[in-house]
């Protein structure tokens, strides 16, 4: 909408893209063109990877919640921050865990499942205000680890998982509202671990991902009402790849495929429903990277091009026509498996892994 000069109709005033462009009435700022900003924040409390973040969103904070620092030591920290990128600890998870799922909605952000060790899950579901307070709310059906969760209708989903060291996954689909009181819902097309998960327009989005021996191909897509609407085949097995809306639906970029851990670039864009298109692929193939939507514009961050989960700086932009166009700039800091999640139209990423070492700086990512 184009924003007039002295407030009368002549003279429009129009810039696009990341151009820096501002308009002034009677002295005081009335526009200012989307720019691109990038920025560090105050390091998480302890440097780890394998973790969620998730927002309150009537609360303008992000948690940051868990995760290990070396594959074998389970942390239940949790870092809050708030809007203006300050941080303070928020209560403790109810244990010490990696390989879990964090989604928010309205007043509430929901952490559930997880590995607290190496042969065992829990089903444990923990739910935050926006002062970090912790209320243990109804347990999922099943221990599980590798889950996915998005939001939809009012509720937060929790979908998919592994069911522990020896064997088998779930397509187990746990939905729940703002008071933490759980619903079940239909099974995903399959049952998978390491899956994919964003909302769009109405609707949540679960992908991909992988059993014990297969890659599936399919998406199942959940509507308002809490049903399963539409299924999707046909698409590129993998799984750890970034997951976030674009357009008229969501992305799925990168991932690993088969056990000889062969790295992704591809992208492929599922509609609300359910029609599959494959985009640009990735500047470099690689899996466990970070995304977000920010104002329109889906941004794929970072995450490893080799299984010593070696991170990257690269960023790649899909715009809202789901075209791909060029980046301003790379990370600060090459990092994979991070925690990440947006607020406000920026993408904060938390920790992750870089050259082989565990890290805990923070960056932010605004399109605004």
């Amino acid at each position: 909408m184009p924003v007039y000069a002295y407030g009368i109709k002549r003279n429009p005033l129009n810039w696009y893209g990341n151009k820096i462009g501002k308009a002034y009435r009677y002295g005081t700022l009335v526009y200012q063109s989307l720019q691109w900003v990038k920025a560090n924040l105050t390091s998480i409390s302890v440097g780890r990877y394998m973790f969620p973040a998730a927002t309150v969103p009537n609360g303008n904070v992000i948690l940051a919640a868990g995760g290990t620092t070396s594959g074998s030591d389970y942390r239940s920290e949790v870092d809050l921050y708030n809007e203006a990128g300050v941080r303070t600890s928020a209560g403790a998870l109810g244990r010490g865990k990696q390989e879990f799922a964090g989604c928010g909605y309205g007043d509430r952000a929901f952490f559930a499942g997880g590995a607290w060790n190496s042969m065992y899950n829990e089903n444990y579901c923990d739910s935050y205000n926006a002062s970090g307070v912790r209320t243990r709310v109804s347990n999922m059906s099943y221990p599980l680890r590798g889950n996915a969760a998005a939001t939809v209708g009012g509720y937060v989903l929790f979908a998919g998982g592994r069911r522990n060291a020896w064997y088998g996954q779930y397509a187990t689909v746990n939905a729940y509202d703002t008071n933490g009181n759980k619903t079940n819902l239909s099974d995903l097309m399959y049952e998978v671990k390491s899956l994919g998960a964003a909302s769009c327009n109405g609707f949540a989005f679960f992908g991909f991902g992988n059993d014990n021996s297969s890659y599936p191909t399919g998406v199942s897509i959940y509507n308002s009402s809490l049903v399963r609407s539409s299924t999707l085949n046909g698409a590129e097995g993998k799984r750890l790849m970034a997951v976030t809306k674009c357009g008229d639906g969501v992305i799925f970029a990168g991932g690993i495929y088969s056990s000889s851990d062969t790295m992704r670039s591809t992208v492929e864009h599922v509609t609300t429903a359910g029609v599959r298109t494959t985009l640009s692929p990735l500047s470099v193939a690689r899996y466990s990277p970070m995304a977000g939507t920010l104002n329109g514009i889906a941004v794929v961050a970072g995450g490893s091009s080799a299984t010593s989960q070696n991170g990257t700086t690269n960023i790649d932009i899909y715009d809202s026509n789901k075209v791909k166009t060029t980046s301003p700039f790379s990370l600060s800091t090459a990092r994979s498996h991070a925690a990440y999640e947006t607020l406000n139209n920026t993408l904060y990423l938390f920790g992750g892994r870089s050259g082989g070492s565990t890290i805990a700086t923070t960056e932010t990512i605004s399109y605004k």
